[in-house]
C-alpha cells in the first residue's frame, strides 16, 4: 500500500452504538492521533469527535433480524462509499460484507469483542441443543472467513493461547484496558463515599452475578449500587421480588461521566461473573474493574486461574467463589471493617493499571498491528 497521502481507515459497526468506548475513544482516537484519516460508521449521530469522522446511523432496527439483515447492509453501503483503504469490522454479523470488501481490493479487520465461539451456546434465543449447534456453525464460519482477510484482534488470550493465532495471517491482542486521562489522572482522594457501599456496573444478568451478589450484598449489610442494563427485560422483575432487593439502588444506565462519578463513591467494586461460557477462560480483567482499580477502589472478583496470578502479582482485592453468597458477603464485610488493608487493596490496584492495565500499552499494540497490515503485499 503505497500512498503519499493519509492512509483511510473506516471502522464499521451494525450492534454498537458511534460513541463506544472501546472503539471511537480507544481505537479510532488513537489512529487519528497517529495521522491516519479515520472514520466510524456506527449507530447514533453523526460529528466530528477526537479527530474520528463518525458517520451516524440514525435509523434504529426494530428487532435482531432486521439488524442482522437490513442495518448491516447498510452499513456495508456507507463504507464502501468511503473508499478507504482498511475496514475494521466490530460484529459478527458484519463476516459476509467482510468478503465484499475484499472483493472490492480493501484490506480488512476483524475486531471480536467476544470469544463468540463459546458465547454463542450460552445465549437463550433459541432452546439450549440448537444454540450449540448454531456455536459450532458459527465457529467453521468464522474460520472460513477470517482465513481470507488481513488480521483479527481480540482482547486477550485464552488460557494462555492466542484463540486466532494460525487461523489468520495476523492477529493482536488489544484488551480494553483504562484510558489514564479519563480516571487515572482524575483520581480525586478526598471524595466522599456512600457508607458500606458495593458496585456493580456494566451488563446486569444472571450469567453475571448479580443474584448472588444481591443476597451477599445483604448479608453483608450494605448497600449495592447498580449501573447498566438488565438482560434479558424480565431478570429485573424477577430480582424486584427477592426479599433481599431491599438492598439495592439500581441507578438506570449510566454515560462514562456518570460512571466516573458512581465508582469514585463506592467502597468495593465488585466483579461477580459466573463461570459459564467465555468467562473464566479468558486471560484478562474486566473494563470495570480496571476502571475502578484506577480511582484506587478495592476488588472482589470471580475466581479464575488468570485472577490468582495477577493477585499474586498485585493484592487489589478478595477473590470469591461467584456462587457461594457467604464467601462474597465475608469479603465484603472484611474489606469494609479493614480500612487499612482496603486502602493498601486500592494503591496496588492503582500500580497495576499504571504498570500494566492501561491503554497507552494496548494502543502500541494495535498501531504495531496496523503497521504490519500497511506494509503486508
Amino acid at each position: 500500500m503505497n500512498r503519499k497521502e493519509k492512509i483511510k481507515i473506516c471502522h464499521l459497526s451494525s450492534a454498537h452504538s458511534n460513541t463506544d468506548r472501546r472503539i471511537l475513544e480507544a481505537e479510532c482516537t488513537s489512529l487519528a492521533k497517529a495521522g491516519y484519516e479515520v472514520y466510524f460508521i456506527g449507530r447514533g449521530q453523526s460529528r466530528i469527535q477526537n479527530g474520528v469522522k463518525v458517520i451516524g446511523l440514525t435509523k434504529t432496527p426494530n428487532n435482531r433480524i432486521e439488524r442482522i439483515f437490513h442495518t448491516t447492509r447498510a452499513v456495508y453501503k456507507k463504507a464502501l462509499k468511503l473508499d478507504c483503504d482498511i475496514y475494521h469490522i466490530h460484529d459478527p454479523e458484519l463476516l459476509l460484507w467482510a468478503i465484499k470488501l475484499k472483493k472490492h481490493g480493501k484490506k480488512v479487520i476483524f475486531d471480536s469483542h467476544e470469544f463468540y465461539v463459546k458465547q454463542i451456546p450460552e445465549k437463550d434465543y433459541f432452546p439450549k441443543p440448537l444454540m450449540k449447534i448454531l456455536g459450532k456453525i458459527y465457529g467453521m464460519y468464522e474460520d472460513y472467513i477470517i482465513k481470507q482477510i488481513n488480521g483479527v484482534i481480540f482482547p486477550c488470550t485464552i488460557e494462555g493461547k492466542n484463540p486466532y493465532f494460525g487461523k489468520c495471517r495476523n492477529t493482536a491482542i488489544v484488551n480494553n484496558t483504562p484510558i489514564m486521562s479519563e480516571l487515572y489522572e482524575k483520581y480525586d482522594s478526598s471524595i466522599e463515599k456512600y457508607e458500606k457501599s458495593i458496585c456493580c456496573i456494566g451488563a446486569l444478568s444472571h450469567s453475571r452475578g448479580i443474584t448472588y451478589l444481591i443476597k451477599a450484598a445483604y448479608l453483608a449489610g450494605c448497600t449495592v449500587y447498580l449501573g447498566g442494563r438488565f438482560f434479558p427485560d424480565d431478570y429485573e422483575k424477577m430480582l424486584e421480588k427477592l426479599p433481599e432487593y431491599t438492598c439495592v439502588k439500581y441507578m438506570g444506565y449510566l454515560d462514562r461521566n456518570q460512571v466516573g462519578q458512581l465508582l469514585s463513591k463506592c467502597m468495593i467494586c465488585v466483579s461477580n461473573t459466573l463461570s459459564i461460557g467465555q468467562y473464566n477462560l479468558c486471560d484478562n480483567l474486566p473494563t470495570k474493574v480496571c476502571e475502578s482499580m484506577a480511582l484506587s477502589i478495592p476488588i472482589i472478583i470471580s475466581d479464575s486461574p488468570y485472577v490468582r496470578k495477577i493477585m499474586s502479582q498485585y493484592q487489589f482485592g478478595r477473590i470469591v467463589d461467584p456462587m457461594n453468597i457467604e464467601d462474597i458477603a465475608n469479603a465484603i464485610s472484611y474489606i469494609l471493617e479493614h480500612p487499612d488493608e482496603a486502602r493498601k487493596m486500592g494503591e496496588e490496584g492503582r500500580r497495576a493499571v499504571r504498570e500494566k492495565f492501561n491503554w497507552n500499552v494496548d494502543e502500541e499494540h494495535l498501531l504495531t498491528f496496523y503497521k504490519d497490515i500497511i506494509n503486508e503485499n
